[in-house]
């Protein structure tokens, strides 16, 4: 009897302290619930890792049970779906609304998650609650390049990241090619520019017909032999961008595109060397490298000019006299190689008192036209030994460009950075 006692009690306590214990466990879930989600709907994504370094999290059910993609994706946070998704959250799970991550980015129109979600494996032909897929979805909203995913039984080149070239110029058929290396892209536009002595001057911009992994661009016009031209190529595809710029006189003169061969530098040298130089530099100047076009980019607007100023702040003069001496240096070791170093002043597309689109571009062109040249003309005045003893390589190879926005930077959410795109850059375009 005694014996009896004792067990009925210690099951008693056993099983008192197990749904104690599951109590506790499901109370963490929605604490844990709840802070992933206020994190995802502050759009924090540093606190949204620190959540998902929990090991409770790595359970895939945990993160689904959460509804956390469906929630970062209806807030367009490309960054947090991204993370989800490589944490094992679901792409094809149903919300309380019978809706897809897929469903709500296609009906939303944000492509860059859509794309991301179809490269990771979402299903296309889910149905909503309306009878709509995603490709519907993307249809009503004109979402090209979603259609042509969503319509694509392969789509390996579509999830790579778009890369073009420029290769050569046909003169028997009067037109411009190039290469898509990797990515699809859905329209290529390439500007011609004439080098005159004072600033570029624009004298025609062509679309190219597109074919399979090769584009062509007919000019409409005859090219003076005695003149310097810049070709620039620009790839879209409404989700990636791609730009190359190269020297006329650098595309290879061959009718038969099987023969053409790229010309190479050591890009790969030159880069390092920039890198060793300026290394300690980057955060004092918040500026950075690209190795990808060799582009030495001023990142911060308000260290550079006032807003919608061209007028140069004193700060930024004293980066110059210290950054041009010591990039020129670097520079003269590969000047051989190099066609011409690019000044390239970039605005936003905000231009308030622009009464149109025309006007509004036209603004911005000036602008960025007018800073291109103020640096480009100080660079020149800086009383250095270096550029002095440069200055005959200098006025033949180092230009000014005013870019306007025709290259903004966009966040991860497809929306224009527009304190980012206000920048300068030194770009270096080789032989």
């Amino acid at each position: 009897m005694k014996n009896t006692f004792y067990i009925t009690l210690i099951s008693a306590l056993f099983f008192t302290a197990c749904i104690q214990k599951e109590d506790l466990n499901t109370k963490n879930n929605i604490s844990t619930k709840l802070a992933l989600n206020d994190a995802i709907r502050a759009k924090n994504l540093s606190e949204v890792k620190r959540i998902l370094s929990n090991d409770t999290l790595t359970n895939r059910m945990l993160i689904d049970e959460y509804g956390a993609m469906h929630l970062a994706v209806k807030l367009n946070h490309y960054e947090i779906a991204e993370l989800l998704s490589q944490k094992g959250a679901s792409l094809n799970m149903l919300d309380e609304n019978k809706d897809t991550p897929l469903l709500i980015s296609s009906r939303n129109s944000t492509n860059a998650i859509s794309k991301m979600l179809l490269c990771n494996g979402a299903k296309k032909d889910i149905v909503d609650s309306k009878g709509f897929t995603s490709l519907d979805y993307a249809i009503k909203n004109n979402d090209l390049f979603i259609i042509v995913m969503l319509k694509s039984s392969d789509m390996t080149n579509m999830c790579e990241k778009l890369d073009i070239s420029l290769e050569y110029y046909n003169k028997n058929e009067n037109e411009i090619c190039g290469k898509i290396l990797s990515g699809k892209a859905l329209n290529i536009d390439l500007i011609l520019n004439e080098e005159s002595n004072v600033k570029p001057v624009e004298i025609g911009k062509y679309n190219s017909n597109l074919m399979n992994d090769n584009y062509c661009a007919k000019l409409d016009i005859k090219l003076d032999s005695k003149l310097n031209y810049t070709v620039t190529a620009r790839a879209s595809n409404t989700i990636d961008i791609d730009i190359e710029i190269i020297n006329f006189d650098d595309l290879e003169r061959n009718n038969n595109i099987s023969n053409i061969k790229r010309k190479d530098i050591n890009i790969s040298e030159l880069y390092a060397d920039l890198m060793k130089e300026f290394n300690k530099d980057f955060v004092l100047w918040d500026a950075e490298l690209l190795k990808d076009g060799l582009i030495f980019r001023f990142k911060n607007p308000e260290l550079l000019f006032a807003h919608g100023s061209s007028d140069l702040n004193s700060k930024y003069k004293l980066i110059l006299n210290d950054f041009f001496p010591r990039y020129l240096n670097i520079l003269d070791k590969y000047k051989e190689k190099i066609s011409v170093v690019r000044i390239e002043g970039h605005t936003s597309s905000v231009y308030s008192v622009a009464n149109n689109e025309k006007e509004r571009y036209a603004y911005n062109k000036e602008l960025s036209s007018i800073r291109a040249n103020r640096v480009f003309n100080y660079i020149l005045s800086i009383d250095n030994s270096v550029i002095k003893d440069k200055k005959d390589w200098l006025s033949s190879s180092l230009k000014p460009y005013g870019m306007a926005y025709d290259d903004l930077i966009y966040d991860k959410n497809d929306k224009e950075n527009e304190s980012l795109s206000r920048r300068v850059e030194f770009k270096i375009i080789k032989k």
